[in-house]
């Protein structure tokens, strides 16, 4: 049998076309698309931008589809990270030698408007989007349902509805608002995706003003050690609390951090300086409590495997976030062009892991 691969970290780019599925109710919630007089720094991208979205009286950066689409020297299409041309993205998988994509977000990310109609009137409008844009894939596009978490018993429902209409997991930030992953108004998410049998997928990304108050450069720039810390605190604290055992069929994955974290953080989550083996202490971690990492196709990979196990990895490709063609296509071809990983842990990384994460059975529904 032929292994399905499978890019478990892919992104649209939100555009116009998704705020059309607002209904007239939500559109008074509409974001704006606005070119500024001078360009500003938007976190978290740290370059200087003119364009911009005006949502819920805040300012989120407007992501120009020209320019990755330059930047990829032309194999990335527009219309493809837009998911406005779905066969587009078809063909790019095929370039990239894939046979799923994984989809998640660009602008919910970071996007934490104040008021609660209005994000959960932005969240609908994304999930329907995907829905009807991803239904014409053949079980190609899957993605990653965005939860309006000021709304629970909406979201809820639309957690249930996402599920029915392709979505294969709950995306959630590092923090949400001011809150922890672990904290208790989240179990109801939780139980929702263990009863669906699909995970809770934690982005780099959070929602948390409180956070972005220190998360600065002392010249007020964004840095990507800062943006990945939430989710870095979102893994120690699923590994040491009861989640686990309270959810006991449900399954997290962390995505976009890479993975030469994973030996540090899991032997300072617990203290573990006796004489056990850190290696097989941090994979019964990862195994026992269902945690999956995207690795990166350069990292030490041989190093890695042996603090994780060869079952809680998987890769992806950032696809729609791309600095060249390399980043955006051949992720998974450099993987497979490796010496020093065994063709049975390639195939476990491009394939069974992101099967297990997702459920297996998603992925024929």
């Amino acid at each position: 049998m032929t292994a399905t691969i499978i890019d478990a970290d892919t992104h649209l780019i939100e555009t116009a076309a998704i705020w059309e599925h607002l209904t007239a109710s939500e559109s008074v919630h509409r974001p704006q698309a606005v070119e500024l007089d001078q360009a500003v720094i938007v976190p978290p991208i740290v370059t200087p931008m003119k364009s911009v979205w005006i949502i819920d009286g805040q300012i989120y950066a407007r992501t120009q589809l020209e320019i990755i689409e330059e930047a990829s020297e032309g194999q990335v299409k527009p219309g493809a990270l837009a998911m406005t041309d779905p066969d587009e993205r078809l063909r790019a998988m095929d370039r990239q030698g894939v046979d799923v994509h994984v989809i998640f977000p660009s602008l919910f990310l970071a996007l934490s408007p104040a008021s609660a109609r209005a994000e959960l009137a932005l969240s609908r409008a994304y999930n329907r989007f995907l829905a009807e844009q991803c239904g014409s894939g053949g079980g190609r596009l899957r993605w990653v349902m965005q939860p309006s978490l000021k709304n629970m018993n909406e979201t809820l429902k639309d957690i249930a509805w996402a599920r029915e209409h392709g979505a294969i997991g709950v995306h959630m930030r590092g923090l949400e608002g001011d809150r922890p992953i672990e904290h208790p108004d989240f179990f109801p998410v939780f139980e929702a995706a263990q009863e669906l049998d699909i995970p809770i997928c934690v982005h780099i990304g959070n929602a948390s003003p409180a956070f972005r108050g220190i998360s600065r450069n002392s010249d007020e720039r964004p840095s990507r050690f800062h943006m990945s810390v939430p989710t870095l605190m979102s893994f120690t604290a699923i590994a040491t609390s009861e989640i686990a055992t309270r959810f006991p069929r449900l399954r997290f994955g962390f995505f976009e951090v890479g993975s030469a974290w994973l030996p540090y953080i899991v032997v300072q989550a617990y203290k573990v300086r006796d004489k056990r083996d850190r290696r097989a202490f941090t994979a019964s971690v990862m195994r026992d409590r269902r945690l999956f990492v995207t690795c990166e196709e350069h990292e030490d990979l041989p190093h890695i495997l042996q603090f994780a196990g060869d079952d809680n990895l998987v890769i992806g490709s950032d696809f729609g976030h791309p600095g060249d063609v390399d980043e955006s296509i051949f992720v998974q071809h450099k993987l497979r062009a490796r010496e020093d990983v065994t063709e049975d842990q390639k195939m476990r990384i491009l394939s069974h892991n992101a099967l297990e994460l997702f459920g297996a059975a998603n992925f024929a529904a």
